[in-house]
C-alpha cells in the first residue's frame, strides 16, 4: 500500500538548526578552555613562541591576536567550535585594534573569572537572582575601577622630549616582545616628530625601515616609467603645477587641455602634473605615449607628468580633496570639464587672429589662472608678456575677476614647490601655497572624523578600519609623520610582521595620548584592591576580589613560564615580622634567580602590610584557613609587593650584574587604555560564557557526517 503525501514528509520527528543553550553553554565553556590554555602559553617574556605554518612558508609570534586569528577546529566537525572562536576573536579584535596588545591577558582573566563565578554559582544566584543583574552590577564596577585607576596614571606627553622618549622605549619593548630593532626604530621616530603621527606599510625590497617624511604623503603613482630619474623608481623635482580630475581623461582633454597648459607650465619653467584616476588606455599608449617619447628625444625631459590616484571610496575622495586643498586648487569634475571645453572652443572662435595667439591671449582663451596665485619666487607673465618672477606688487589680477563677473569659466591651476613622484610607491608633496583658514577647517574636519570613528566604534565593539583610514587622513594633513616599512623574506612573514608594528606603534601611540601605569596589570591590582579596602557592601567587594583574582591568574601565568610550578607552591614564613632582605632572599631560594629591588625604603611594617595582601590572594584561593598565617605561595607574595610598592618584578635578566638577577623597578609599564580596554574586553567575554546563548545554525554548507 503506498504511503500517502502527508505520511511521507511526517515520517521523521522535527530536526530544527538550533543548539540548545545547555549543550551550547558547556562547548563555549570547552572551546574557551582551549584558547585560554593555548594563549596562555605565550604570556609574558618568557613565554613560549607559536610557529604558525601556512607551507610552503611559517612565521614565528609571541603575538596573542595573531596567534588566536590562526587558530582553527576541525572543518568537518568544528563548524560550531569556529563560530564560537570566531565570536572571541571579534571581541578581543576591538581591543587589538584600539591598542595593539593585550588579547591574551583578557582571554586568561576572563576565563579565570569564569571559573570563579561558576565556583559560587549559588552565591551569586541568592544574591543576584538573574546573570543579567550580576552583570550589571559587575559592569558598573568595572567603571568605577576604570576611573579610578587614573590615579595611577603618569602623564608623558607633556614631558621633555628625552623622557617622554625614554617611557616610550619600555613601552615598545614590552609591546613588541623585546624587539629590540622595532623599540629603537619607532623611538627615533619619536625623537623626531615629538608626537604620535607613524604609518607602517609593507618593504618592497624585505628590509624594515623607519624615515620621517616632511610633506603630504599620497598614493599616487607614475603613469610610466619614463618619468623616473634618479636609482630609487622615483622623481624628484621642484615648482610643479597642479591640475587635478575626479575621472576617466580622455584624448579630448589630453588635446585640448592638457597639452596647451604644459606649454605654458614650460613657458615659465615648470612642470605640470596631472592626477586622475584613469586614462583612456588606447589614447595613453597611442597618442599620447608619442608626444610624451618625442619631447624626451627633443628636450631630455618632459613637462606633462601623468600619474594615477585610486578613488574607490570616500576616504580616498577625502584625500583627494585635502590634496586639491594644499595645492589650493580645485577638482575638474566632468560637468566642470564640459564647461571649460565649450569655453575653450567658444573663446578660439571669438578670437580674429589665430596666427598670431601671444602667450597672454592663449591664457585668457583657456580660462586658466597660473600667474595670479601669490606664490613667491616662481616666473609669471606680466601684461606686456614678459618673464619675470612673482612679487606683491604686481596686481594683475583684475582680468581674472573681470572674466569671473562675465560668467567665464577659471581654472585656478594648484601648485606643489617639491615633489618625489614614485612609480610603485606613495609619492611625498611638499611647499604648498594653500589658504591657512581653510586649511584650519580641514584639520577639524579630520579630527572630527577620526573622533566620530572612534566613539562609532566603542559602541559597535566590531574590527574595522575606518579609525586606522581616519588616522591616516590626519596625519597626512599635517605634512610631517613618520613611516615605518615592514619587511620579511617572504610575503606571508611580512604580513605578520607589518601586524607586530602596527601594534607597537598603537602600544605607543595610546600611551602618549592617555599615559602610562605600572604594567602586567599592578596598577590596575592596585586600584581594585584599593576599593576593595574602602567598600561597606560584602557583594561588591566579592565581585571586585573575582576581578582582582582574575587578573592576578594572569600575572602567575606570566611567571609560571618563566619558574613552573615554584610560584604557586607554599613557602613557610616562620616570622611575620620580617625585613626586605629576607623577604627578597626567600623569593630568591624559590625561585632559583637573585630577585633584588630597586631604590626601596621598605621597613618590616611595610612587610607587614605586603603580607597582609598576601593573605587577602590566600583567602581567595582557598589556600589556607582564616586564622593561618604562615605559607603562602611566591606569586601571591610578589603580586602583593607590586601592589605596595607600584613596582613590578621585571623579568628581563640583567646580564650586567654579577649573577643573574631580575628587578622589581617600574621599567614595565603599559598605557593606561592598554588596562582599561584589556578589562572591557575580559567583561564582554564573560558575558558570552556566563549569559547563556542558544545558536542557530544558518549556514548551507555545515558537515553532519560522522
Amino acid at each position: 500500500m503506498n504511503k500517502t503525501f502527508e505520511e511521507i514528509v511526517c515520517k521523521k520527528e522535527p530536526d530544527i538548526n538550533v543548539i540548545s543553550k545547555n549543550v551550547m553553554d558547556e562547548r563555549v565553556f570547552k572551546v574557551f578552555k582551549q584558547i585560554s590554555e593555548t594563549l596562555s602559553l605565550s604570556l609574558g617574556p618568557m613565554g613560549a613562541h607559536a610557529i604558525i605554518s601556512q607551507n610552503p612558508w611559517y612565521h614565528v609570534t609571541k603575538d596573542g591576536f595573531t596567534i588566536m586569528k590562526n587558530l582553527r577546529y576541525n572543518n568537518q566537525k568544528g563548524y560550531v567550535d569556529n563560530v564560537i572562536a570566531g565570536m572571541i576573536s571579534d571581541i578581543c579584535g576591538r581591543l587589538n585594534f584600539a591598542v595593539g596588545d593585550g588579547t591574551t591577558s583578557a582571554v586568561v582573566a576572563a576565563y579565570s573569572m569564569y571559573l570563579s563565578f561558576s565556583k559560587n554559582e549559588k552565591k551569586l544566584m541568592k544574591d543576584f537572582i538573574l546573570p543579567r543583574n550580576m552583570r550589571n552590577r559587575l559592569n558598573e564596577l568595572i567603571q568605577d575601577i576604570i576611573t579610578n585607576l587614573d590615579k595611577e596614571v603618569i602623564d608623558i606627553k607633556t614631558m621633555p622630549t628625552k623622557k617622554m622618549c625614554d617611557n616610550i622605549r619600555d613601552i615598545v619593548y614590552v609591546s613588541s616582545n623585546a624587539d629590540k630593532e622595532m623599540t629603537n626604530i619607532i623611538v627615533d621616530l619619536y625623537e623626531q616628530l615629538g608626537f604620535p603621527a607613524i604609518d607602517v606599510t609593507k618593504s618592497e625590497d624585505g628590509i624594515t625601515r623607519g624615515k620621517v617624511v616632511s610633506g603630504f604623503l599620497f598614493p599616487a603613482k607614475l603613469a610610466s616609467k619614463i618619468y623616473v630619474n634618479n636609482d630609487n623608481n622615483t622623481q624628484v623635482g621642484s615648482n610643479y603645477d597642479v591640475i587635478i580630475f575626479d575621472h576617466k581623461v580622455g584624448l579630448s582633454v589630453y588635446q585640448s587641455i592638457l597639452v596647451p597648459l604644459s606649454k605654458l607650465c614650460l613657458m615659465r619653467g615648470r612642470k605640470l602634473i596631472c592626477l586622475a584616476p584613469f586614462y583612456d588606455e588606447v589614447a595613453l599608449n597611442g597618442d599620447i605615449a608619442n608626444d610624451l617619447n618625442v619631447e624626451f628625444r627633443n628636450r631630455h625631459d618632459i613637462t606633462l607628468v601623468l600619474m594615477n590616484y585610486k578613488a574607490m571610496n570616500g576616504e580616498d575622495k577625502k584625500r583627494i580633496a585635502d590634496f586639491a586643498m594644499l595645492c589650493n586648487t580645485q577638482i575638474i569634475t566632468r560637468a566642470l570639464e564640459n564647461e571649460w571645453l565649450q569655453n575653450i572652443e567658444n573663446n578660439i572662435v571669438a578670437q580674429q587672429d589665430k596666427s598670431n595667439l601671444v602667450p597672454k591671449t592663449l591664457e585668457e582663451i583657456y580660462c586658466i589662472n597660473i600667474d595670479h596665485r601669490n606664490i613667491p619666487n616662481i616666473s609669471v607673465l606680466t601684461n606686456d608678456n614678459s618673464l619675470s618672477i612673482w612679487n606683491e606688487d604686481f596686481d594683475n589680477s583684475k582680468l581674472y575677476e573681470l572674466h569671473r563677473e562675465e560668467g567665464k569659466l577659471i581654472v585656478d591651476l594648484g601648485f606643489c614647490g617639491n615633489a618625489s613622484l614614485s612609480i610603485d610607491k606613495d609619492s611625498v608633496f611638499s611647499d604648498f601655497c594653500y589658504d591657512v583658514i581653510l586649511y584650519e577647517k580641514y584639520i577639524k574636519d579630520a579630527q572630527s572624523d577620526l573622533d566620530a570613528a572612534i566613539e562609532k566604534y566603542k559602541k559597535l565593539g566590531t574590527f574595522n578600519f575606518e579609525i586606522a583610514n581616519c588616522q591616516k587622513r590626519l596625519l597626512g594633513l599635517k605634512m610631517k609623520m613618520g613611516t615605518i616599512e615592514a619587511g620579511a623574506t617572504s610575503e606571508f612573514s611580512r604580513e605578520f610582521v607589518k601586524d607586530s608594528i602596527d601594534d607597537a606603534v598603537k602600544a605607543a601611540e595610546s600611551a602618549y595620548n592617555e599615559g602610562i601605569v605600572i604594567g602586567s596589570h599592578v596598577s590596575l591590582m592596585r586600584t581594585i584592591y584599593d576599593m576593595i579596602e574602602e567598600t561597606d557592601s560584602p557583594t561588591d567587594a566579592f565581585l571586585l576580589g573575582i576581578i582582582l583574582t582574575a587578573f592576578k591568574d594572569v600575572r602567575c601565568n606570566i611567571l609560571k613560564n618563566g619558574f613552573g610550578d615554584k610560584v604557586t607552591k607554599p613557602i613557610e614564613l616562620n616570622s611575620y615580622n620580617m625585613g626586605l632582605g629576607t623577604f627578597l632572599s626567600i623569593l630568591s631560594d624559590k625561585l632559583g634567580i637573585n630577585v633584588v629591588s630597586e631604590d626601596m625604603d621598605i621597613t618590616p611594617e611595610d612587610m607587614d602590610k605586603i603580607l597582609d595582601i598576601a593573605y587577602y590572594f590566600s583567602t581567595m584561593d582557598d589556600e589556607l584557613n582564616d586564622d593561618s598565617r604562615t605559607y603562602y605561595s611566591a606569586i601571591n607574595l610578589i603580586t602583593a609587593f607590586e601592589i605596595y610598592t607600584s613596582t613590578c618584578l621585571n623579568l628581563d635578566i640583567n646580564m650586567d650584574d654579577d649573577i643573574p638577577t631580575i628587578h622589581f623597578n617600574r621599567k614595565v609599564v603599559n598605557s593606561k587604555a592598554t588596562d582599561r580596554e584589556i578589562l572591557l574586553t575580559s567583561s564582554d567575554l564573560v558575558g558570552l560564557l556566563i549569559t547563556g546563548n542558544q545558536l542557530i545554525v544558518s549556514a548551507s554548507n555545515v558537515n553532519y557526517a560522522n
